[in-house]
């Protein structure tokens, strides 16, 4: 009698519980309660050197392509989530792309179409969207030239997210360096993420082989070509209904 009344039931599935977790959901069989030190301990997890935000930005510096490749292929537990680490490095780039030399400036003061300003305004304040889309497309191109390997589209949309990312935060931290020591490196800056990307997904499919990193390249041409494609589309598509051709 005593047994039946130490059964639980699951909060979630109403599956029997006897042991810590459900074994039927896995729902832990009692609830932590959120307070300060549940807030301290998940906070304490993203600078964690074996799993966190730390542990993914070493593992994405030293060797991305085995990292993320393990992500997909093996461990999900340790690297932070794709999504999540895209709009968290989104997030340093915007704050530091306001008063450094990523911002796009220099593209709004020249453009004469009132859309791209518009379009190049919001970007700069949801630098974390535009990511996303731009990983989108560029997972398309990928995954089209790599089509002969076991990964699908969602993982190679992963692969693309993760170095992208990363790209990005590495941008944001040269950006503010070059804006502290008042040197121009806007060109280097943006060539320095090209070429991480590059690395990143080369090292993912094939390290030992030049076509890998050539297909990079070649998928990231094609990502542009397609974005140039699409606001061309956005212009025209504007100027006919404000009139401008008519």
């Amino acid at each position: 009698m005593k047994n039946e009344r130490s059964k639980m039931i699951c909060r979630k599935c109403a599956e029997e519980v006897e042991q810590n977790f459900c074994p039927k959901c896995g729902t832990p069989a009692k609830l932590e309660r959120i307070n300060s030190k549940f807030i301290f301990k998940e906070f304490s997890q993203l600078f964690n050197q074996d799993s966190g935000l730390l542990y993914t930005i070493r593992e994405l510096s030293i060797r991305p392509g085995k990292a993320i490749n393990n992500y997909i292929t093996t461990d999900r537990t340790k690297l932070q989530k794709p999504i999540i680490f895209l709009f968290f490095c989104s997030l340093i780039y915007t704050i530091i792309s306001q008063n450094t030399t990523l911002s796009n400036d220099f593209i709004l003061e020249d453009n004469q179409f009132e859309v791209v300003k518009k379009a190049l305004n919001w970007l700069e304040q949801n630098y974390g969207y535009m990511n996303l889309v731009l990983a989108l497309i560029s997972s398309f191109w990928l995954r089209l030239l790599f089509r002969k390997t076991k990964y699908n589209y969602y993982e190679t949309l992963v692969l693309y997210i993760y170095a992208v990312a990363y790209s990005t935060l590495m941008e944001s931290i040269l950006s503010l360096g070059s804006n502290i020591f008042k040197v121009e490196l806007r060109s280097f800056i943006h060539g320095i993420g090209l070429v991480y990307i590059t690395w990143a997904i080369g090292q993912f499919y094939n390290a030992k082989s030049v076509w890998s990193y050539l297909k990079a390249i070649i998928s990231y041409v094609l990502m542009y070509g397609s974005i140039i494609i699409l606001v061309v589309i956005a212009i025209l598509a504007y100027a006919l209904v404000e009139g401008v051709l008519l």
